[in-house]
């Protein structure tokens, strides 16, 4: 599998943002952001998915003021 995925999220307020990507059973596969200050507004991003197998996954994003978000994406590698 080659390429990005692009994730796109609104912060209400400025916050640190941890963005990771898990395999079905929970394992971390991707650590895409770790505690990363982000100001108030829109945010897209593109991500590593380079060498993923096919499958199903989880990514989850959390940031410092409680706020959390996740979602489950298909992945096929080519």
């Amino acid at each position: 599998n080659g390429g990005n995925i692009k994730i796109g999220f609104h912060l209400q307020q400025a916050a640190e943002v941890a963005l990771t990507l898990h395999d079905i059973q929970g394992k971390v596969v991707r650590n895409w952001m770790s505690d990363v200050s982000l100001p108030a507004g829109p945010h897209l991003g593109s991500y590593d998915i380079q060498g993923l197998p096919s499958g199903t996954y989880v990514y989850r994003m959390q940031t410092s003021n409680g706020t959390s978000r996740s979602a489950s994406i298909q992945i096929i590698a080519e």
